[in-house]
């Protein structure tokens, strides 16, 4: 299990809010190991997180050049 952490933040609130997403679905994934439809639960949380990922990254790639991105990370 993954504990988000004020550590981790990029002080870019969307894209926190997108990495808290990220960390809450892997989270689901591991909890989900022990359930009955393993193969079921197991396949429908990592075809949402790989999705979720992919625009997780998009996002940040489109954004990583703007300048209140560029500031917000020199702050980090």
């Amino acid at each position: 299990m993954v504990t988000w952490s004020d550590e981790y933040s990029v002080n870019i609130r969307e894209i926190d809010s997108q990495h808290k997403k990220l960390v809450k679905l892997i989270n689901s994934l591991h909890a989900e190991a022990d359930e009955k439809d393993l193969h079921k639960t197991v396949g429908d949380i990592l075809e949402e997180l790989i999705k979720y990922t992919v625009y997780h990254f998009s996002f940040e790639e489109s954004h990583i050049l703007k300048p209140e991105f560029i500031f917000a990370l020199i702050l980090i």
